[in-house]
């Protein structure tokens, strides 16, 4: 972890940014979030010794919004002006803990400010980039690589300022910013989609979000004790999580895990809907469809339905990605994209989650390059203005999946045939586009692998 820059909000309404290329990791270094050194330089003139409650430090961080975007024309925009309260939230869902500084009493936002003085207040704001905290086996999956990172854009905003009676900032707020990263030996050169919160405010008795791999769904009306939703059904695609069942006595079954983190945090700010991210759950078997709140008794006007869901980004998309990646300004170089799932092997990674798995680069130097079918820039072409990445297959590959391609389509098992397709589009990024997999549809990517062994 190193210090990348230093971001510097001068005053109400005023922001400032990390502009696209300037997020630079070290080689061989994954990324799982985004380290923010934020020191508030609060000023007591109340006349006595003030210690910020739980309120008021919620209101502190209101008046903050982040903005994190990556991709081609940073078109991805998983936090897309969200106020510092929000990211919080969604911090412990994904890593499990509390920020640091949030209740420290020494440095923090908890310490005493006294009378008269200005208590520099340090608050580590973490913005989550792929790490899940839950489930062992992918604790280390998702995650941002070099190249991803350099098309990455963080921007800070201040709006107006809300300190208890007689307080007030003395001074500019520093944001210095630090990848969250670790070493990372094989496959470090990552891309992946990252979460992306979605809201919906409906007057109608059904509320939908955008269809993925939800990770957290949620009504942001009123806290859990204090919610009126008393008869609702909550659904991600044809999954029913529960139905006939007010949202308080839905989430039982949850809540009553051990160990969950931020339990009565979240309670306490929000109504959670639907919270998988407990020890006892594996990502493999989260449901993925579009994410559906229906109230079958109307008992709120106005439903704010919420959720943090894993996108399906389409296949020209990931290929615009890949050429951007490759092109003049980051890689300026020669990129073989492959599914990482494929990559590691991973022999039980249901079909369907294929579509959020990352994406990992290969350049002509390393063998697995020559190794694994993949998305190219034109067979080994340096990209050009207004061209995408396309199919490849290296030879060996290609002679044997046409051989098993064949012979199962002359012994008639038709079945057969199109397995050896898929097994082999599912090397390629985004060759999946639908949340139940090649089960419910195809794609264009399976489609010219099937014409290249056919």
């Amino acid at each position: 972890m190193k210090s990348i820059s230093t971001l510097t909000l001068t005053g109400p309404n005023t922001s400032d940014m990390l502009a696209r290329g300037k997020l630079d990791l070290d080689e061989n270094r994954l990324m799982q979030g985004i380290r923010c050194k934020v020191t508030f330089p609060i000023q007591n003139t109340s006349g006595g010794a003030i210690t910020l409650s739980d309120t008021q430090k919620q209101s502190l961080l209101d008046g903050f919004r982040v903005k994190l975007s990556y991709g081609k024309s940073n078109r991805r925009i998983p936090y897309n002006l969200l106020s510092l309260t929000r990211m919080q939230r969604i911090a412990r869902l994904l890593l499990g803990s509390e920020w640091e500084g949030y209740t420290n009493s020494s440095t923090g936002l908890a310490r005493s400010l006294t009378n008269g003085t200005t208590t520099q207040c340090v608050l580590w704001v973490v913005i989550p980039t792929g790490y899940l905290w839950n489930d062992r086996d992918f604790v280390r999956f998702f995650g941002v690589g070099r190249y991803q990172a350099k098309t990455m854009q963080l921007e800070w905003k201040r709006g107006t300022d809300s300190l208890p009676s007689g307080c007030a900032f003395n001074g500019n707020i520093t944001v210095e910013v630090f990848p969250d990263d670790f070493s990372c030996a094989k496959y470090h050169n990552r891309f992946t989609y990252l979460p992306e919160w979605q809201e919906v405010d409906e007057i109608d008795k059904v509320a939908r979000l955008p269809r993925g791999l939800p990770l957290y769904l949620s009504e942001d009306s009123a806290v859990q004790l204090s919610t009126v939703l008393s008869n609702i059904e909550v659904r991600i695609g044809e999954d029913v999580l529960y139905t006939d069942m007010s949202a308080i006595d839905g989430m039982i079954q949850k809540l009553d895990v051990p160990n969950a983190p931020g339990e009565s945090y979240l309670n306490d700010r929000e109504t959670p809907l639907y919270w998988p991210l407990t020890p006892d759950v594996r990502i493999k078997d989260l449901p993925a469809g579009e994410p559906r709140l229906r109230q079958i008794t109307k008992t709120l006007g106005t439903a704010k339905f919420r959720g943090l869901i894993m996108p399906i980004p389409g296949e020209d998309e990931v290929r615009e990605d890949i050429q951007d990646v490759a092109g003049k300004t980051i890689a300026n170089k020669t990129l073989r994209a492959v599914n990482l799932a494929r990559v590691l092997g991973l022999q039980d990674y249901p079909d369907h989650l294929h579509a959020y798995a990352p994406m990992v680069f290969f350049d002509q130097t390393e063998p697995e390059f020559e190794q694994y079918a993949g998305l190219v820039s034109d067979a080994g072409r340096l990209f050009e203005t207004g061209e995408a990445a396309s199919v490849f297959i290296p030879a060996s590959l290609l002679e044997r999946a046409r051989g098993a391609y064949a012979q199962y389509r002359a012994n008639g098992e038709a079945q057969s045939a199109e397995g050896v397709a898929q097994q082999l589009a599912l090397q390629l990024p985004g060759a999946v586009q639908d949340v139940r997999g090649f089960a419910s549809r195809g794609s264009r990517t399976l489609d010219d692998v099937r014409k290249t062994i056919s």
